[in-house]
């Protein structure tokens, strides 16, 4: 008789799992939808923000583009006004966006990315912005 209850007891478990599922796949669509209901828009960071970006922020950078490094590998970089560098990923599809604005300002909403660069002796250098996602800004003018 044990027997019986204890797997009577299992196949309630396993329904109230199966409930719980279905339950939380119903409310899924609710919940992006109050999201938009906010607004649904990222906050970006921008101007002095940029000091103490994190990983994983949407930012707005206005900058001269620049080539560095030398060949094989050289990288496309933004340089704003503070004279921080932002790395674009090394991506055909972000290197596109960029295409034609060698030595230009520009103005790019993306995605950062932080990276700690460490030498061969452990040293820490310092931290790399990456850049992904991006987007031009065409000028207001």
């Amino acid at each position: 008789m044990e027997k019986v209850k204890r797997a009577g007891e299992v196949r309630e478990t396993g329904k109230i799992k199966k409930m719980l599922v279905v339950a939380a796949l119903f409310l899924l669509p609710f919940g992006l939808f109050a999201k938009g209901q906010q607004g649904g828009r990222e906050p970006v960071v921008s101007g002095e923000g940029l000091d103490s970006v994190e990983s994983g922020q949407l930012v707005e950078i206005t900058g001269r583009v620049r080539l560095v490094g030398s060949m094989p590998h050289p990288r496309l970089v933004i340089t704003d006004e503070s004279e921080r560098d932002w790395y674009v990923v090394d991506e055909e599809k972000e290197k596109r966006a960029l295409e034609g604005l060698d030595q230009q300002f520009v103005t790019v909403r993306a995605r950062v990315e932080l990276v700690e660069v460490i030498l061969a002796n452990n040293q820490v250098l310092g931290i790399r912005r990456i850049i992904r996602e991006i987007a031009v800004i065409p000028d207001k003018k």
